[in-house]
């Protein structure tokens, strides 16, 4: 993935190279706008790890709000919402003819009928809820045990993701100038 967006690596890594560039003042550093350039393509690393962020996100929230039920659990959650609403539609029948006692004794078991349905959707929630990682975007799961979760934010991509981020918002707070502004 990030093979695609930077493309083929074609910058010298060498120590001692790295080691003259860190001795050199600001203002030098500043003449040759590498860090500029190095902002901009940690801008766009970090757009497009939020971008699948959101599109993760966006996907773990419709599947919370469109579960899908075997067909069996489906046929009995239709028969509770169908209960709920024959039950509702009786007090509300009552209620406009005026048999006050009727209408009561149906809310009572409208309730029951409404917390039957309420715990039945309850039980058939999965029990494993997925989310994701701010900083790197890895699916995280409710059901990780405390090691698992450490040992992300421990790992590789996840400090990888954090000193990019922390290195962006660097950069953005100094501000240096684009090659060839002085």
């Amino acid at each position: 993935d990030v093979y695609r967006v930077l493309g083929e690596y074609d910058k010298i890594c060498d120590d001692d190279l790295k080691a003259t560039w860190d001795a050199l003042p600001q203002e030098e550093k500043d003449t040759y706008g590498y860090e500029y350039e190095l902002m901009q393509l940690l801008e766009q690393l970090v757009r497009e790890c939020d971008k699948r962020i959101t599109r993760a996100s966006e996907r773990i929230q419709r599947d919370l709000d469109n579960p899908v039920y075997s067909s069996e659990d489906q046929k009995k959650l239709d028969a509770h919402k169908a209960e709920v609403k024959a039950l509702t539609d009786t007090v509300e029948a009552a209620s406009e003819m005026g048999d006050i006692d009727t209408a009561q004794a149906v809310m009572a078991k409208l309730d029951m009928a409404k917390k039957v349905q309420e715990a039945f959707e309850k039980n058939m929630q999965p029990e494993k809820q997925l989310s994701v990682c701010p900083v790197s975007g890895v699916y995280m799961s409710s059901t990780d045990n405390e090691q698992r979760q450490a040992d992300h934010l421990s790992g590789k991509q996840y400090q990888g993701w954090k000193a990019i981020r922390e290195k962006l918002t660097e950069l953005r707070e100094r501000k240096p100038p684009p090659r060839g502004a002085y």
